[in-house]
């Protein structure tokens, strides 16, 4: 029963926390209604989510290790629900983007929270609990997806979610702890192995192309339909938060190191459809990139925490998802400013490159010198 409450508040909360990525697709359409707002500004602001939310894991991963996780939770939940709020009563592009960035800090503390929850209660069987936590991540844009498209602006529904979050997850606090008895090694002796660094570098190129799509699917889809553009932004985050569950049930069987490489091949090939750019490749693309791109971090995750124990993997995968800031900043604001100079043909190629850099620097890893779990606690 335990068990089955911790993965019931980390799966929930990971509902909420995914409207800030998956639903931003659905808000983009009226967001520029703000004054000033316009496509460099929107992937500017979406650009600075990525890179506040990854890195505020770092810090607020070491506090729930070290401290108490509830009150970092509860704190986190009053900046993510209040940016939500906040956001949608701005009238300027600058007052919009503070709010959001301040959302952002507490969307990425609770996002690693609810997936640490996964890793330190579920040992036994990490690849397929933080799948199930992280499946929150993409299927609660499912349900907040449809209900923004009901309305005429961004700001209602914003506001709705911003309380929604509040309320449910204030009550849900009082289940979050973390156990007492494990061990592990600090962050402190993690980040001086050079193996360390060639699985962040995997991380960070292969979570590219997912960065892409959660920002640009709405520019990639909307000359085929308001209909087609509807479908794709409801089949991107169902299929991507479906799916992880089941690969990471994939990954306790097969072995961590088969399963990442397997996936971040399959998003090489995703990558590649996505060049195309004809309404099936771009489907196909969108398939393939939401089933296996929305599962890499709980299984880099799960990976770490096999290698480098339970006892202070917030902390340790909080300084690994900051990698999905470089993602951000590469799938997101290099790519806008690579297609506006060479086109967007140009751009995909470069998103292909980081996709078989990061399988090569995951299999460079892989090869190396692996450091059991039982050795080091």
């Amino acid at each position: 029963m335990q068990m089955n409450r911790y993965l019931t508040v980390g799966l929930i909360t990971m509902m909420f926390s995914s409207i800030f990525q998956y639903s931003w697709n659905a808000f983009e359409l009226t967001l520029p209604l703000i004054s000033g707002m316009n496509q460099y500004s929107l992937s500017l602001i979406f650009t600075l989510f990525i890179i506040v939310s990854s890195i505020s894991q770092i810090l607020s991963g070491y506090l729930a290790d070290s401290l108490n996780p509830r009150s970092v939770y509860i704190f986190s939940l009053f900046l993510a629900a209040l940016g939500l709020i906040l956001s949608s009563l701005s009238r300027t592009v600058l007052q919009f983007s503070v709010f959001w960035i301040m959302g952002s800090i507490g969307e990425g503390s609770l996002y690693g929270i609810s997936v640490n929850l996964a890793l330190k209660w579920n040992e036994n069987n990490r690849g397929f609990s933080a799948g199930f936590v992280g499946m929150g991540f993409g299927i609660g844009a499912v349900f907040a997806n449809p209900f923004i498209f009901l309305f005429k602006n961004f700001r209602m529904p914003m506001m709705l979610l911003g309380i929604a979050m509040l309320m449910v997850l204030l009550f849900l606090a009082k289940f979050v702890e973390y156990p007492t008895t494990q061990g592990g090694r600090s962050p402190a002796q993690v980040i001086r192995e050079a193996k360390w660094w060639l699985v962040f570098t995997s991380y960070s190129f292969a979570g590219s192309p997912l960065q892409l799509f959660s920002f640009f699917l709405i520019f990639l889809s909307v000359r085929f339909g308001i209909s087609y553009l509807v479908l794709v932004t409801i089949i991107f985050p169902l299929i991507s938060g479906i799916g992880r569950p089941f690969i990471g049930r994939i990954s306790d069987r097969i072995g961590r190191t088969n399963t990442i490489l397997f996936i971040v091949s399959a998003i090489l090939i995703g990558s590649i459809l996505a060049a195309v750019r004809t309404e099936i490749s771009i489907l196909l693309a969108a398939a393939l990139i939401s089933l296996f791109g929305g599962s890499l971090f709980t299984l880099y995750s799960s990976y770490v925490s096999d290698l480098y124990g339970s006892k202070y993997s917030t902390s340790n995968n909080g300084i690994l998802y900051s990698g999905k800031a470089v993602a951000g900043i590469t799938g997101v604001f290099i790519f806008t400013i690579l297609d506006e100079a060479y086109g967007i043909t140009s751009a995909m190629v470069f998103v292909v490159i980081l996709v078989l850099a990061s399988i090569l620097s995951f299999a460079a890893a892989s090869t190396g010198r692996v450091r059991r779990e039982t050795s080091s606690v």
